[in-house]
């Protein structure tokens, strides 16, 4: 069965805002809170998907939702590789956890800020496919600054597809992999292991025969597809601008190695500037500098 592919980040949102149970089930998932711990409700902060921005190739459709302990999560999908994401990655759970205090607010009212970014593409050194990064000190990873940072990623590239499905994290990471081409053998295995995602598959069902949202869903994908067109154009062009440098340098070089080499060699400064194309300053600072 094909569904709409939750890689896009247009689909990917709809689905967890509108059914934020799952998105609770998803969180609990990556998270892997001890059972008295897992959260039971999510507030989501920007349920909202204005349709000018659907083909805004620029525009990020991310999660930002907040727990019954007032700790906030961001979590975003990213189907392309994008340049210093890391760094993004870094910058948003900043920008997320300093708008908790308002002018004069004390930093005690500072509360845990989870960041959640599930990738189509490699990026951490490492075979797992989940990691996560907090503040430990250096040469003890036990001895933690604080619980206030914890940065996932969900590197779907990584994820070795079994049926076996070892938790619930493997579940999602299949599924959310896999949406497009997922079989009814595989769907009931996940259904058997987990009797939750009956309602999900049912509610991907519905989505995928909604027409407006496939229209919108095809209008997001030309625009990823035109944003992955332009960076791999830039970077293209950068690799060409860099050889070219490469090259100009290379002649530079060689022309003032030429110069340097007559200039010992005893020949007239006019001869060596009309061999060479350097300036009379250049060959004359070559000069000086012997």
């Amino acid at each position: 069965m094909a569904f709409l592919s939750l890689k896009s980040d247009f689909i990917f949102k709809k689905l967890f805002t509108e059914e934020p149970e799952f998105l609770v089930d998803f969180v609990n998932a990556v998270l892997d809170l001890p059972v008295n711990c897992r959260i039971k409700e999510l507030t989501i902060l920007n349920p909202e998907i204005p349709k000018e921005l659907v083909s805004d190739k620029t525009s990020i459709f991310d999660i930002r939702a907040i727990n019954e302990s007032g700790e906030q999560i961001i979590i975003e999908m990213q189907a392309f590789p994008q340049g210093f994401f890391v760094k993004r990655a870094l910058y948003y759970w900043a920008k997320t956890y300093a708008s908790q205090l308002a002018r004069g607010d004390e930093y005690q009212l500072l509360r845990r800020v989870y960041s959640i970014n599930i990738i189509d593409f490699n990026l951490i050194d490492t075979a797992q496919y989940h990691t996560v990064f907090d503040i430990a000190a250096r040469g003890d990873a036990d001895l933690q600054l604080t619980e206030d940072l914890e940065i996932h990623f969900l590197e779907l590239g990584k994820f070795v597809n079994s049926s076996r499905f070892a938790d619930k994290l493997d579940i999602w990471m299949y599924i959310i992999g896999n949406t497009e081409s997922i079989g009814e053998e595989t769907m009931r295995t996940i259904v058997d292991k987990q009797p939750v995602m009956k309602r999900l598959f049912d509610r991907l069902d519905k989505m995928s025969m909604n027409k407006t949202l496939l229209s919108e869903y095809d209008i997001r994908k030309r625009a990823a597809m035109d944003e992955k067109a332009r960076l791999d154009y830039s970077f293209e062009k950068g690799i060409e601008k860099g050889i070219e440098k490469g090259i100009e340098k290379g002649i530079e070089k060689e022309r003032f190695d030429a110069a340097r080499k007559m200039l010992s060699d005893g020949l007239d400064i006019k001869v060596i500037m009309k061999y060479t194309g350097l300036s009379e300053a250049e060959v004359n600072d070559l000069k000086a500098d012997r």
